[in-house]
């Protein structure tokens, strides 16, 4: 994935690197967050394994699982079925 950035004319190496890097790790997790790529290919992109990204973006403030109502309540029942009990 090639992601470009415009950065100010004169910045030191370091600084240079630093917000390069920044800026990819934001566009990545917001492709993550809008569901354009997958949590691993957001991991594989930042050079990252999938439990560190996991860690990482659900600091950010990411949910990691994004279910809406009908996923949620069929995961609920699918684990209240593996657990032996109904709701």
């Amino acid at each position: 994935m090639k992601i470009e950035v415009n950065l100010p004319v004169g910045l030191s190496e370091r600084a240079y690197r630093s917000a390069a890097g920044a800026a990819r790790k934001a566009a990545v997790l917001r492709l993550f967050e809008e569901h354009a790529i997958s949590c691993g290919r957001a991991a594989q992109e930042l050079g990252m394994d999938l439990e560190d990204f996991m860690t990482w973006a659900s600091a950010q403030g990411v949910a990691i699982l994004q279910l809406d109502d009908e996923d949620l309540s069929s995961e609920v029942q699918s684990a209240l079925e593996v657990a032996g009990s109904d709701p």
